[in-house]
């Protein structure tokens, strides 16, 4: 079983934190589905689904009771509503 590359925010200034969201996220384009650790940071948060937005991909709380942990996936229905602006 092949386990997802994670990033973990903690650590990490809210400065730096979109740079390296989106680094992450595209050095793993193509091993995706990847985990993003944001913590407590609703701040963090935001910006993980920034960047999904801007490359098309879908982004969820993998856990109902663990708000800090998402998943980046790709998502064909976000291709083509990108498409389709």
């Amino acid at each position: 079983m092949k386990h997802s590359a994670q990033l973990d925010l903690h650590g990490v200034s809210h400065e730096d934190s979109e740079d390296i969201i989106e680094k992450f996220i595209t050095d793993n384009l193509d091993n995706l589905p990847v985990s993003i650790i944001t913590g407590d940071s609703q701040y963090f948060r935001d910006k993980v689904q920034i960047v999904s937005n801007r490359y098309a991909l879908g982004c969820y709380q993998t856990d109902p009771h663990n708000f800090g942990l998402l998943s980046i996936f790709s998502s064909r229905w976000k291709e083509l509503d990108k498409s389709l602006n």
